[in-house]
């Protein structure tokens, strides 16, 4: 374990990163302090992740507390815990890893979060830890396209339709650690995905109605395909809108730094919105490059980026 020496916050993002993540990533690391964020990051990082970019992390000026985890020892650890777990691909195991470390940091944290690698944050996200420091209540977003009622829902259900997503998932985790550690009970025996065993374990323990799902618009996920973003710069700082209401955006979910995805994606778009979600692909594009090549810890982004 590395950290910097910045104060420690009473609130923490765990982040698991790779190679193939590095531009959500170092967006994240870099949003966190360009924003102006008062939350600790807990970077979980692979084996294949760039020498040189570790140590751009460790001799950077992060206005924040960074801790550097190597995934290599925690998954051994984890492992040790639970014999039982499937170690079915790496991609399972960094899902999984993110739920065992937030109950061994539980004590040290009000709220906690675990965003996907594959996201991008846009604006100060710290008043969405206030909000719910000392409640009951896990914030966190719809899963895209399908959503109905929480009362609605059994376990048939859950085979087809997953109600929550599996992050942000901004929690106390004193209160949501039994839920994190019956997923790995559960996992045990059914090796299933995280968001599937998720929602399951909330189901079946009574959690969904403690959970707040998140407006698409604030983490924007489908509105991309829909809505209309645009762009601000407020003092000396960039930030993405929802128009025509001109709302801010939060976070931004999805591999949109890769070309091909973006293609792919627009591709689905319904006829009558695709020169609008280009148009906003094209917004978030230009953040991707701000986050990564403009800021304090600078990276190129990759070729696909094109």
């Amino acid at each position: 374990m590395w950290e910097n020496h910045k104060p420690k916050s009473k609130y923490a993002i765990v982040l698991v990163g790779s190679t193939c993540y590095l531009p959500g990533v170092n967006g994240i690391v870099n949003a966190l302090d360009y924003y102006g964020n008062n939350i600790d990051l807990h970077l979980i990082y692979d084996d294949d992740l760039p020498k040189e970019y570790e140590e751009k992390l460790k001799n950077s000026d992060l206005n924040y507390h960074l801790i550097l985890q190597p995934f290599s020892v925690l998954i051994e650890q984890m492992i040790s815990e639970w014999p039982k777990f499937s170690p079915r691909n790496k991609y399972h195991e960094h899902t999984y890893i993110r739920y065992w470390y937030l109950t061994k940091i539980k004590d040290d944290y009000r709220v906690t979060s675990c965003p996907d690698a594959d996201s991008i944050i846009v604006n100060n996200i710290t008043p969405w830890f206030e909000m719910v420091e000392g409640t009951r209540y896990l914030l966190t977003a719809q899963h895209l396209f399908k959503w109905r009622e929480i009362e609605e829902y059994d376990e048939s259900n859950l085979l087809t339709e997953l109600p929550v997503f599996n992050h942000p998932l901004i929690c106390d985790p004193q209160v949501w650690s039994d839920i994190f550690t019956k997923m790995f009970e559960r996992e045990s025996q059914f090796h299933e995905s995280d968001m599937r065993c998720l929602n399951r374990v909330m189901l079946l323990n009574n959690r969904f109605k403690d959970v707040i799902p998140l407006l698409d618009c604030q983490w924007a996920g489908k509105y991309i395909w829909y809505g209309r973003l645009i762009e601000r710069k407020l003092g000396n700082k960039w930030y993405l809108l929802g128009f025509p209401n001109v709302f801010r955006v939060n976070i931004i979910h999805g591999k949109w730094w890769g070309r091909g995805f973006r293609l792919a994606q627009l591709r689905g778009a319904a006829p009558e919105n695709r020169e609008t979600m280009k148009q906003n692909l094209d917004l978030i594009v230009r953040m991707y490059k701000r986050l990564n090549e403009e800021w304090k810890v600078k990276w190129p982004l990759p070729p696909e980026f094109q």
